[in-house]
């Protein structure tokens, strides 16, 4: 028992001698920009209205990335139609604080992210 104890203490005292850093580069949650578009105006991914809107603020603000993590709330309220410029900064307000709701999947289902 001396032994394994000695073992154990040992091997909590190990030390890491790698020239290399551990530490991890910062990782983002996002929800694809069409998903959140989608949301805001509760309709399909795929419905004219979201396509139309999404070009038009890529093309306004940037990539997709930009948008989610770059852009203030205020550039993305602005560049917004009038019809969804309140809802859309407040949807990625609540992606980029994680305040979203997440269903995890089960038994072949995929699992959903909801904002509102």
């Amino acid at each position: 028992m001396a032994g394994m104890t000695a073992l154990y203490s040992s091997y909590v005292t190990f030390e890491c001698q790698c020239p290399v850093s551990l530490a991890a580069p910062p990782f983002y949650s996002i929800i694809p920009f069409a998903e959140v578009l989608a949301e805001v105006f509760d309709a399909g991914v795929n419905t004219k209205k979201v396509q139309k809107e999404y070009f038009r603020l890529i093309e306004a603000l940037g990539n997709e990335f930009r948008i989610l993590l770059d852009v203030t709330l205020s550039g993305i309220r602005d560049a917004a139609s009038p019809e969804i410029k309140d809802r859309l900064k407040e949807a990625v307000e609540k992606m980029r604080s994680g305040d979203v709701h997440i269903s995890p999947g089960f038994d072949g289902q995929y699992g959903t992210i909801k904002i509102f």
